[in-house]
């Protein structure tokens, strides 16, 4: 090998890595100036589709403008994803919050979406930023939690961070529950005929997903089709019932074909519990083919 040789390898062993880092520095600076003008103290905005409004005082919330709108790029991208493939007649939101995920996507036509959030605290933005949304005519904010069985429980309100604001939590001393109404999806949708429905749900509801899938047993075997997105945290199901995550688990792979998602956008299968990791969200539908297809989106994965 000549000395020539030898150093055109070192040097295009040494450009290679050179232009990633800014080629990456470009698409950075691209995404930042398409975005700069998009972020206000308390709202974001989607062109065209909707002015996502938070409260400013709220740490999420602050997380969520830090990331221009998508706090959850997996979760996000399976949910836009999904519409995509599915084409959901109804969307469910279960554990809405700000409605991140479920409200920077259209619902044009018959197409409808409810919002279930019982926290007052984050009510009024939710509804400033369905008032803004294109279809908003075709969404519905539900103040209520949502369970195995209709009632009232006590929300235990976080007021520095309105995501961890719970029903599974004993009060700490000083704070103040919040009486909510509870109800479930059957009850919800117990007028509707839902033969012909796709239905698409994300169930994020600090330890109580399993008794929220309890509560809409019936709504999924009515339906035709259904994607749902439920967050999956051992010790948070554990900590409302002894067992409550492996039961959760075990549910969810008798519903349908089961897979979840990592922090870094993989999708993976599962057959039992154990293959679980601690904490993550599991997408589950009836139909296995559509899970075969799921990808994130790219423009999501970057936020």
């Amino acid at each position: 090998m000549t000395a020539a040789t030898a150093l055109q390898r070192v040097t295009a062993s040494v450009r290679s890595p050179l232009r990633y880092k800014v080629r990456h520095a470009q698409r950075l600076t691209r995404h930042w100036l398409h975005f700069r003008t998009r972020v206000r103290p308390d709202h974001v905005r989607f062109p065209g589709v909707v002015d996502l409004h938070f409260d400013p005082d709220d740490q999420r919330a602050r997380w969520l403008r830090k990331h221009r709108g998508i706090t959850q790029s997996s979760v996000t991208g399976a949910w836009i994803a999904t519409t995509r493939l599915l084409a959901p007649d109804l969307a469910l939101d279960i554990g809405a919050n700000y409605g991140e995920v479920s409200l920077i996507v259209r619902y044009r036509g018959s197409r409808r979406l409810m919002l279930f959030e019982p926290n007052p605290a984050v009510l009024t933005h939710l509804g400033r930023s369905v008032a803004t949304h294109a279809d908003a005519t075709n969404v519905m904010i539900m103040p209520l939690a949502v369970g195995d069985a209709p009632g009232r429980a006590s929300l235990i309100v976080d007021d520095s961070y309105s995501g961890t604001s719970t029903l599974r939590h004993t009060p700490a001393e000083g704070a103040q529950p919040v009486e909510v109404e509870v109800t479930t999806i059957d009850d919800a949708l117990a007028p509707e005929d839902l033969s012909s429905r796709r239905i698409l749900f994300k169930i994020d509801v600090e330890g109580f997903e399993g008794h929220a899938l309890m509560g809409m047993q019936a709504t999924l075997s009515q339906c035709e089709d259904f994607v749902g997105i439920i967050e999956f945290d051992r010790a948070y199901l554990d900590e409302v019932a002894p067992g409550n995550a492996a039961r959760t688990a075990e549910h969810l792979l008798r519903l349908g074909a089961c897979r979840y998602l990592d922090d870094e956008h993989g999708i993976w299968p599962f057959a039992t519990f154990d293959e679980l990791p601690s904490h993550s969200d599991i997408v589950v539908s009836s139909d296995p083919d559509l899970l075969e297809r799921l990808s994130i989106p790219g423009w999501v994965r970057s936020r």
